[in-house]
């Protein structure tokens, strides 16, 4: 699955970082241990943050890093 969080709506949003847009990733987790999900998690794509450089569009290193450490 691809772990992410946005702004604004199914129809015109924008990827944020994670905890920064609309999605309560905590509970998210909750939800998922509940469950007991067993499957691959990975980041989605990263707003690029000041300073860093993508090695492909949507995907920075400061910013992966970032999503990374907030998973964990």
């Amino acid at each position: 699955m691809h772990f992410r969080d946005v702004k604004g709506n199914k129809y015109n949003f924008v990827e944020t970082l994670i905890g920064k847009g609309k999605t309560d990733v905590v509970e998210v987790m909750k939800a998922y241990i509940d469950i007991n999900l067993n499957g691959i998690m990975r980041v989605d794509y990263i707003p690029t943050l000041e300073g860093d450089a993508e090695f492909y569009p949507g995907c920075s290193y400061l910013g992966r890093i970032y999503r990374i450490g907030h998973i964990k």
